[in-house]
């Protein structure tokens, strides 16, 4: 995988000196014929097939710090001018040889000590370059999760990185089976997480939605970062963790968070910080996976799969003694890491699929034009639905068949499940709607691209602008390390529950407080349940007086019975407690 990765950059250096235009699908491509070309060598025979899956991809490029593919990663060392961003880059390099170079030599650095030789590297580049514009650089705690993240680092109080770098499959798949034996963990006790991102309002670029998707700009305002994740049975799907850049938008104004399809959190950039990690790994994943065990009779141990690249405190593997962590190591192949198995992409395809089932369901009676008018008014709160949609329909056999790889043992009684033929089916389905809605220009290449071009890319102005908002705010979502330790570090998990508390109250009580300042909280009222209830039957007896098909009317029917039940016997609910009440009342009175 490591020659193959190197082979590739070299490739795609060449490229861009020769001005050839490249695509993250062609990336893809040249990623598999090198990788299957040195497989077929003798020194690479007995290594697994390669997909070139998206977390695979979004890996490399953050680990290569690639962004796009318009311009070399590298700079030529003889060249005469050096911009802003090489000399961000070379500075980089050379602080990752430093920091190996103190591993090497067994000296301990701290997170203070790696800014500090950043600043020093980049003055020195600076003074070297005196011709290049570039702007002071003070290592802010933005930048240095992003460097973190790219380059796969997690903690510098020890080694530079938690994981051996000569670790291989063997080793790795030996460890794993090992601690499914020790400690006889079930198919339904391991789980795996893993982050995705997500543009919630991206449409194929041919359909020239708006002159920003035209000139192809990427929004950061419709981006997103999603953490799913499942257990090997199959039978139970995590909830979903959204960060976004902002705190609660005014669509959600007054909505109760606990009532979200999605746990709710927010940074600066819109990624997982280690310490929104942090916080979601003590509270609200503890509570959901202490549940589903006492729901399914089994004891609360949990064994959590989770990526290198993924941002989390330092002492993440110390604050559980239910929830055992096992680290997937950067450089084993991507092929067993279980979300990327089809899961994610699968939810991709079902998301942009509920998207453009709405988008058409309007356009065959309004025409072409609502579909700008659809995606203007389409919000994230429209969005978190069509997640929440997209991610419960994942059935079963493609949760557990992602597993195949890493825990073949436990799917030796199940057929082989071809994923990729369920995924292709509702990628061919997403290409007929659009072009039933009149966009007859949209191909299969179009629709692939859509699905898997879900990696932000960050211009040189927009990462100068997330660095001041950094400086500005503190950076409070990432803190140091010692304060992430204060924060989360618990003897037992009875201890955290006060802890886990006061973070669900506060959090609680900063959407509750935006609310009352732009609109009262919602609220079902007596009327307005009855409003709901009286239209769902003027609905059904419209469509049962004038559709000629019985049989679809009556399916109808039964349909919209089912949704109005919960409604229906909310509202009886308030009238009883309303007639309960003013019994009580009269009787007080009169008694």
């Amino acid at each position: 995988m490591e020659h193959m990765e190197q082979r590739l950059i070299a490739w795609v250096e060449e490229q861009n000196e020769n001005n050839v235009s490249i695509t993250n699908s062609v990336v893809k491509e040249m990623a598999k014929q090198l990788y299957e070309d040195l497989r077929k060598s003798s020194a690479y025979i007995d290594v697994k097939p390669f997909s070139a899956s998206c977390g695979w991809f979004d890996r490399f490029k953050r680990r290569h710090g690639l962004t796009s593919f318009s311009k070399s990663k590298t700079v030529d060392e003889n060249s005469d001018t050096v911009s802003r961003s090489s000399i961000m880059g070379h500075m980089e390099q050379r602080l990752i040889s430093w920091l190996e170079e103190q591993n090497e030599n067994n000296v301990r650095v701290t997170n203070s000590t790696v800014k500090d030789m950043a600043k020093q590297l980049y003055e020195d580049l600076q003074k070297s370059n005196p011709d290049v514009d570039a702007k002071p650089f003070n290592a802010s705690c933005g930048w240095f999760d992003r460097f973190k993240r790219r380059h796969g680092f997690t903690s510098f109080t020890n080694k530079s990185k938690t994981v051996d770098e000569n670790c291989t499959l063997d080793n790795f798949m030996d460890a794993f089976r090992a601690l499914i034996n020790e400690n006889s963990y079930s198919p339904k006790q391991v789980f795996n997480l893993q982050e995705t991102e997500l543009f919630w309002k991206r449409m194929p670029s041919k359909m020239f939605l708006s002159t920003d998707q035209e000139s192809g700009i990427k929004s950061q305002n419709d981006h997103c970062t999603l953490l799913l994740g499942g257990n090997a049975a199959g039978d139970y799907r995590i909830k979903p963790l959204l960060v976004c850049h902002t705190d609660a938008p005014t669509v959600l104004l007054g909505s109760s968070e606990a009532h979200l399809p999605v746990i709710w959190r927010s940074s600066n950039t819109g990624f997982i910080t280690a310490k929104i990690f942090g916080d979601y790994f003590v509270s609200q994943l503890h509570q959901e996976l202490k549940a589903y065990c006492e729901n399914e009779g089994l004891p609360f141990k949990i064994l959590l799969l989770l990526d290198m690249d993924l941002a989390y405190p330092p002492n993440l593997v110390d604050l559980s003694n239910n929830i055992r962590v096992l680290f997937l190591p950067t450089k084993i192949p991507a092929s067993i890491q279980p979300m990327d198995q089809g899961v994610i992409t699968m939810f991709k395809s079902c998301y942009f699929h509920q998207l453009f089932t709405k988008l058409i369901s309007g356009t065959e009676v309004k025409g072409e034009s609502f579909a700008t008018d659809f995606l203007n008014s389409f919000d994230l709160k429209m969005a978190i639905d069509v997640i929440a949609e997209a991610w419960t329909q994942l059935s079963e056999q493609v949760m557990r068949e992602a597993w195949r790889q890493i825990w073949p043992e436990i799917l030796e009684d199940s057929e082989n499940y071809l994923i990729n033929g369920d995924i292709n089916g509702v990628r061919l389905s997403i290409l007929d709607m659009a072009k039933a809605a009149g966009f007859t220009e949209v191909d299969e290449r179009d629709v692939e691209d859509l699905i898997e071009s879900h990696s932000f890319e960050r211009s040189n102005d927009n990462s100068q602008e997330i660095k001041i908002e950094h400086e500005e705010t503190g950076d409070s979502t990432s803190g140091s390390d010692q304060q992430i330790k204060e924060e989360h570090q618990i003897g037992t998990w009875n201890s955290a529950s006060d802890s886990d508390q006061q973070i669900k109250e506060e959090h609680q009580i900063r959407i509750g407080n935006s609310a009352s300042n732009n609109e009262s909280v919602r609220t079902l009222s007596t009327e307005t349940l009855f409003q709901i209830c009286h239209l769902g039957d003027q609905m059904i007896s419209l469509i049962d007086e004038n559709d000629p098909d019985r049989e679809r009317s009556s399916q109808v029917a039964i349909h919209f019975q089912n949704v109005l039940a919960c409604y229906r016997e909310l509202y009886r609910e308030k009238i009883e407690h309303a007639d309960h009440i003013s019994a009580n009342t009269f009787s007080i009175k009169y008694e």
